[in-house]
């Protein structure tokens, strides 16, 4: 789990969503909002990913030690929202990572 100050609330989830620019890839899209701010992110993982909350919850936690690392390695700003695509449950890790680092460098390219 990320820290308070780098989560997004369901409150400030409603307000970012409209307003952020998208990136997609072929197992997450990326919402990115850009600001001045330390980052903000959520991870969304839906039913149409699987029925089974045991499951969704074991991709997010993934996802989120994925991220974890990768926002450490690099100063980033701004609001992320993760929304992962039900082609993801046969993905690799290492596939993944991949594919959190290409997004994220395309947000870099559209500050």
């Amino acid at each position: 789990m990320l820290p308070k100050q780098h989560r997004l609330s369901r409150k400030d989830f409603s307000v970012v969503f409209p307003q952020t620019k998208r990136f997609h890839s072929d197992i997450i899209t990326l919402h990115y909002l850009p600001s001045l701010l330390p980052y903000r992110m959520s991870v969304v993982v839906g039913k149409k990913v699987s029925a089974s909350a045991v499951v969704r919850n074991r991709i997010r936690r993934q996802l989120y030690a994925l991220l974890r690392q990768n926002m450490q390695n690099t100063p980033v700003t701004g609001d992320y929202i993760w929304i992962v695509k039900p082609s993801i449950k046969s993905e690799k890790r290492e596939h993944l990572e991949g594919v959190i680092c290409q997004l994220l460098a395309q947000t870099k390219e559209k500050r």
